[in-house]
């Protein structure tokens, strides 16, 4: 049996967060308290879903909702 990996499991806690609310905007904050990650696990999380298209950061708010790669 394959070993879970952390970082993919954190990435799809996001993922599944943003896919459940997807009208809804969420701050740092929100997704550390939601989702129960560490806040520099959260920050490293959505800047790499972020850069990938999958999560889209509002640059007045600083809110984060699904990007244009997960959008289609």
């Amino acid at each position: 049996m394959p070993r879970p990996a952390p970082a993919a499991q954190r990435a799809l806690q996001v993922i599944d967060l943003l896919v459940a609310h997807p009208g809804q905007r969420f701050t740092l904050s929100e997704v550390v308290r939601r989702t129960g990650m560490s806040l520099g696990s959260a920050h490293a999380v959505l800047h790499t879903l972020e850069a990938a298209g999958h999560v889209r950061r509002h640059p007045e708010t600083k809110t984060y909702a699904l990007g244009p790669a997960l959008v289609a």
